[in-house]
């Protein structure tokens, strides 16, 4: 959550996705989602269910984010269905992002990147954003390859893709 005092809502006119930065109202339903889907949520070496065992733990990491993260919930309309965020370390922005089991197959995490990308390189003002992928988390590579990013290469365990600020305002120009 940022130190501002207005919650940032990123919305798309043609369609009921939403974008809400993290707010403490938000730890129950985060929590319960996370809760319904923790194998889901295992798979491909993510923490996200271990981080999370209760709904203190989402308060908590609401409450005091890591330096320079930006956190957003996504919602369908008025579920929360999953969460999206930037982590700029350094001269480097990361994004995560995670969708609930039963929301998988739709999109939505396309749309919410579409989002968090025009925010970060419209707003934010970075350069370029970085994802790191299981490879065979093979829905999300074909995810961000479908929003732009580009493979660079292997790290450890991951796969590293990339969207440079330029190549993105070539195509939404």
């Amino acid at each position: 959550m940022s130190s501002k005092s207005e919650r940032v809502i990123l919305t798309n006119p043609n369609s009921s996705l939403v974008l809400k930065e993290l707010v403490l109202e938000d730890a129950r339903p985060y929590f319960d989602l996370v809760d319904s889907c923790r194998a889901h949520l295992s798979q491909f070496g993510d923490d996200t269910a271990q981080k999370y065992p209760n709904v203190k733990s989402v308060s908590t990491s609401i409450k005091r984010p890591k330096p320079g993260r930006t956190r957003f919930g996504i919602w369908l309309g008025e579920v929360f269905i999953g969460s999206i965020n930037i982590h700029k370390i350094g001269a480097a922005s990361f994004m995560g992002y995670w969708i609930g089991e039963q929301y998988t197959g739709h999109n939505y995490a396309r749309q919410a990147r579409s989002l968090l990308i025009a925010y970060a390189f419209e707003v934010l003002g970075l350069e370029s954003l970085i994802c790191h992928i299981h490879p065979e988390n093979i829905a999300s590579i074909r995810s961000v390859l479908g929003s732009g990013f580009v493979y660079v290469g292997d790290l450890c365990d991951m796969r590293e893709y990339v969207l440079a600020k330029d190549d993105w305002m070539g195509c939404h120009e």
